[in-house]
């Protein structure tokens, strides 16, 4: 992932993709977080809320494999299966380790 690439295709700076992205990064592990608490106490709707913001936001910045994970929980979420969810949540966490790295980087 090229930061500045990124940036201009999305219409911003460098630095505002960087502070945004941080942002994103941030709320997407608070909502990774939530999906892991639903799946240990059973609560499929607080899943669902969860994935569906993550997909979201994952979707503006383009990042389409996050938005697609977070679908398949949010879509199993509402069918009340947790099943599976936590190895879809891990791949997302990957990701966003990616991205992380990234902005390390610069």
């Amino acid at each position: 992932m090229n930061l500045g690439d990124m940036a201009k295709a999305l219409g911003f700076e460098k630095e505002e993709i960087c502070e945004m992205l941080e942002l994103f990064v941030q709320t997407t592990i608070a909502d990774l977080e939530k999906i892991n608490f639903a799946i240990d106490r059973s609560l499929p709707e607080l899943a669902v809320e969860a994935a569906h913001s993550i997909k979201g936001a994952a979707r503006s910045f383009r990042f389409e494999e996050i938005a697609e994970a977070a679908a398949r929980i949010e879509m199993r979420a509402r069918q009340q299966v947790l099943e599976g969810s936590a190895e879809t949540a891990e791949s997302i966490k990957a990701y966003l380790d990616e991205i992380i790295l990234t902005l390390q980087d610069g």
